[in-house]
């Protein structure tokens, strides 16, 4: 079940931003690429960063339990 969560962590929320994007298509708004990108990146960057930082302090935490 845990699998199940974990691809559905990263799978949904690509597919809701590409019905937003497919939606506003549809519904004659204008697509700039440009304007998508950097608001992609700069929602994005900080967890990204965050989810890195984490992941290195778990291991730091649990390389130095094994040392001990």
């Amino acid at each position: 079940m845990t699998v199940v969560l974990t691809v559905a962590e990263i799978v949904v929320p690509v597919f809701l931003l590409a019905g937003l994007g497919l939606a506003s298509v549809k519904l004659g708004y204008e697509y700039r690429v440009g304007f998508v990108t950097q608001l992609a990146i700069s929602l994005c960057i900080l967890p990204l960063i965050l989810v890195f930082a984490i992941g290195k302090a778990k291991f730091a935490v649990c390389a130095s339990r094994s040392l001990r």
